[in-house]
């Protein structure tokens, strides 16, 4: 009685007059047994036998007493195999010759406990999927041949029986020939045909390739091609699963040369759909690829692929809404070490393509395993809107995920990164002032930038021109991370300094609308160690969180927070250790006319206790105080961190333990009580075994 008219949203249009209906559908009960009992046989080496068995009782409803919710069937798998051995007749050689013969049954009542068909099963003989099970009758004859050495020859004909309506022949046939890697060729001939009472159906699918190689040089051909003509019973016109192409690949490759690796490829391909029952050339396609792999040394290694794909639709296929289209990739992934104190690495990927603004869904799971709460439909419209959906750190029954809408753009995509490491005390190396004052310093860089984007411009993108870049107009997803920390005495375990700036701008376009988010991180960490047995890591940190959003979604903040944290460790013995950590700061949102203030300070004990090589045992008791200056405000998630105000207390108790080698045990706690709320008491306990 419904459409759907985005996720979530369903319009009534009538009774019987849409595609939905209300309806919940409750799972049910079952209960699968099975059996099984396999033999093999083999007299001789090279010559095996295997017979299997099966049976099974599926109970698809136990709320039910009628007899027809549970059904029993049986199968049954043959397979003789006679590997490869050299046959004579007279002075003959005929080589060797290898034969196989496969017979399976399935009744139509068992049922499985797993998937035992190749993946490729049901395309091999092209298999109508049907609402009802039917017995299933496969046989499969196979031959292999060896007439010279490096010359392999495979035949096999399949027949597969589904019932009384549906029957499927199959022929495959692959010939396989390589000379010491010098030359080489294959070729795969693949025949179905198919039939039940409604269609008729005939599918040839053909593969190889050859090469030759010369000197550092290997030209070579691949091809690849498919004619599919399915058809109803007594019609002559093609159904719309027929399809048919072709599809030529030459190439030459350089294999080795000083470490240079050098592969070109081009690409034509002949597409052919039905059109008004008459198979019709749709598109030609052409591309041309190169990948450039060089590893010759250890101070630069570097890998280049790009590739052209163009497609252009024929006239007819145009008049029905296809366009031409042009696909371009290139990626490039280099490391560099030219010089001691320099070391770096830098990615670079764009590609065109067609892509969808993506949309918002909540997704409901089992309580306690997300991380969203359902406050309530609160503007009474019937629909669960984006802002009545809530953080939460515990208790969530809902997930966040993006899906693609139906419309699709084309788009460029831009996804780059760069790393560099810089050891200033490598630099002089000649034991002088300034080589002493270098010494303690080190820094690491890092920049990541990535765009989708429907400009039709796509050398801005490209060209990274960032001026063009998180466009709300044209930018679909986007974000800029950049990362600069700069060490003093880098690991040192007696005393180190790390101050870090980092910055994350982003711009994602949903269905709703666009989002918009600035993060940055300005941030000052000491760790040094007091006395041998006692250390502290001591962290100061300045945060900013905005955030530009629709304003159905309620995400609009501009957060901006102070904190220090401060972390001793005490170990009295080596498998002992003694922690306490004390967190004071304020958040602060100017989004509301009244900037919400949030003073929080937390202190936290932990004790651990190790065991050597079997477990360990960690105690620890929370405070987390948070203290507002107003209550007539939305408070939003980044501001308290999930706690709520007032004074927030937690308990937790992590237990593992090594029992044997093969059996692992853990056991787990965790009480809270959060402002006024009740107590929360969460355990969990687990034995595994490893076999």
């Amino acid at each position: 009685d419904y459409s759907n008219q985005s996720i979530g949203d369903y319009k009534f249009v009538g009774i019987k007059q849409g595609d939905y209906a209300p309806v919940i559908f409750l799972p049910l009960p079952e209960l699968k047994q099975n059996a099984n009992i396999e033999f093999n046989f083999s007299p001789e080496k090279g010559l095996n036998l295997k017979l299997e068995l099966a049976g099974s009782n599926f109970n698809q409803n136990r709320f039910s007493s009628l007899k027809s919710s549970t059904s029993s069937g049986y199968a049954r798998n043959l397979l003789f195999t006679l590997d490869p051995r050299n046959v004579k007749i007279g002075n003959i050689d005929l080589g060797e010759i290898g034969i196989s013969y496969h017979d399976r049954y399935i009744e139509d009542k068992y049922s499985s406990p797993d998937r035992i068909d190749p993946v490729e099963f049901n395309r091999n003989y092209n298999i109508t999927p049907t609402t009802l099970p039917e017995s299933e009758q496969l046989r499969e004859f196979g031959v292999t041949l060896i007439p010279i050495s490096n010359l392999n020859i495979n035949s096999t004909l399949g027949i597969l029986q589904q019932g009384n309506d549906f029957k499927s022949t199959r022929y495959n046939n692959t010939i396989n020939y390589n000379s010491n890697k010098s030359f080489g060729f294959n070729y795969n001939l693949d025949y179905v045909a198919s039939e039940n009472l409604s269609f008729i159906s005939y599918w040839l699918r053909q593969q190889g390739s050859l090469f030759y190689n010369l000197w550092k040089l290997k030209p070579g051909i691949s091809f690849l091609s498919e004619n599919k003509n399915e058809k109803q019973s007594g019609v002559d016109s093609l159904l719309s699963t027929s399809l048919k192409y072709y599809e030529i690949d030459p190439f030459i490759e350089l294999v080795e040369f000083y470490g240079l690796h050098i592969i070109a490829k081009y690409t034509l391909r002949d597409d052919y759909a039905p059109l008004n029952g008459i198979m019709t050339n749709q598109a030609t396609s052409t591309g041309q690829s190169i990948e450039i792999t060089y590893s010759g040394s250890r101070k630069f290694n570097s890998i280049l692929n790009l590739t052209v794909n163009n497609k252009s639709y024929s006239d007819a296929f145009k008049k029905i809404g296809d366009l031409n289209s042009q696909t371009i990739l290139v990626r490039s992934q280099s490391k560099f070490n030219f010089w001691n104190p320099l070391s770096g690495d830098l990615y670079y990927e764009v590609s065109t393509q067609r892509s969808a603004i993506l949309q918002k869904v909540f997704v409901q799971v089992a309580q306690g395993t997300g991380n969203y709460i359902y406050l309530g439909d609160l503007n009474h419209n019937g629909i669960a809107d984006e802002n009545e959906f809530q953080p939460t750190l515990f208790n969530g029954n809902y997930i966040l995920v993006t899906v693609p809408t139906q419309q699709l753009y084309p788009v460029i995509d831009l996804k780059t990164s760069t790393r560099w490491k810089v050891k200033y005390g490598e630099i002089l190396k000649n034991g002088s002032a300034l080589d002493n004052i270098l010494k303690p310093f080190s820094s690491e860089t890092n920049w990541r930038i990535e765009e989708n984007s429907t400009e039709p411009n796509y050398q801005k993108i490209y060209l990274l021109h960032l001026s063009d870049f998180q466009n709300v107009i044209t930018t679909i997803q986007g974000s800029n991370y950049f990362q600069q920390d700069l060490f003093i005495f880098e690991n040192n375990p007696d005393l180190s300094f790390r101050l870090r700036y980092n910055q994350t701008t982003s711009l994602n376009q949903y269905s709703g609308g666009a989002e918009q988010i600035y993060n940055r991180e300005r941030s000052l960490r000491i760790n040094f160690k007091m006395i041998e047995e006692i250390s502290n890591q001591t962290d100061i940190v300045n945060k900013t969180n905005n955030a530009r959003a629709p304003i159905v979604s309620n995400l609009e903040k501009e957060i901006s927070g102070d904190n220090i944290t401060s972390d001793f460790s005490y170990r009295p013995e080596k498998n002992i250790e003694v922690g306490f950590v004390i967190k004071v700061g304020q958040n602060q949102d100017d989004f509301p006319s009244t900037p919400t203030i949030i003073n929080l300070n937390s202190q936290i004990i932990r004790v651990t206790f190790s065991f050597v090589s079997n477990g360990r045992l960690k105690i620890e008791l929370e405070r987390d105080e948070l203290r507002s200056n107003t209550t007539n405000n939305i408070i939003p998630f980044e501001l308290t961190e999930g706690n709520i105000i007032g004074k927030n207390y937690y308990f937790r108790l992590n237990f593992d333990y090594k029992i044997a080698a093969n059996l692992q045990s853990t056991l787990s706690y965790e009480g809270r009580a959060l402002g006024n709320e009740q107590i929360v008491h969460t355990a969990r306990a687990e034995v595994r075994a490893f076999f």
